[in-house]
């Protein structure tokens, strides 16, 4: 499909603006109940001129994941140098904004997953890449001596699993939990693999200034 470029209000492409007003209406709404005609119309544009550059709402919401995870890796994966180790401020970063600017992924996603085939197939890709790239952070920390050495392959896929998950679904637990502190972002991202750190890897994440107590 070739591309067409044409200007809203002067600085926007269409295909543009049609991605920022769905996304602003599927995080305010849900996208269950926003039609491709309320798009349309919120874009200022014909429901046919929608249809040119989407055949559908299920692709734009496929998009806008692309867009969103492009944006992740982009901001967040590039922090990290697999040669020269990285600090523990990116371990613990709070990309809680971040994700709250899509948060109706991780509010709709079982019903994204399940009512829509190229969504799940390119949810398994997202989330098969991001453990892969988490296992690589893991085996770092261990080599690093900021983990313990001597952990069960099957255990480390299961950390791995909780903290994905819990990145992804973090603006839906954000929701229910209320407004998050910085210290309980770092509680949150520290945990899964909490039991697992040594003496170093204590000293490396400042434990006792994150929990607030001194550890014996």
């Amino acid at each position: 499909r070739a591309t067409k470029f044409v200007l809203v209000g002067g600085n926007m492409d269409v295909r543009t603006e049609i991605l920022q007003v769905s996304l602003k209406l599927f995080n305010e709404f849900g996208s269950e109940n926003i039609s491709t005609n309320e798009i349309a119309k919120k874009t200022d544009i014909s429901t046919g001129t929608l249809y040119y550059y989407f055949k559908n709402k299920e692709e734009i919401i496929v998009e806008l994941f692309i867009k969103m995870n492009k944006e992740y890796d982009d901001k967040f994966n590039k922090q990290i140098d697999f040669v020269r180790g990285f600090n523990r401020d990116i371990i613990l970063i709070d990309d809680s904004d971040f994700l709250e600017e899509y948060s109706f992924f991780s509010k709709e996603a079982n019903i994204l997953i399940k009512n829509d085939e190229n969504f799940r197939k390119l949810n398994n890709e997202v989330m098969e890449k991001r453990e892969k790239y988490l296992y690589m952070i893991f085996k770092l920390l261990q080599n690093q001596e900021i983990l313990v050495a001597d952990i069960k392959e099957e255990v480390i896929e299961k950390i791995i699993k909780i903290i994905y998950f819990n990145g992804a679904y973090n603006p839906l637990l954000r929701s229910l939990d209320g407004k998050e502190t910085k210290e309980s972002i770092e509680i949150k991202k520290l945990l899964p693999f909490y039991g697992f750190l040594t003496e170093k890897g204590k000293e490396f994440f400042r434990v006792e200034d994150i929990l607030g107590k001194t550890e014996d």
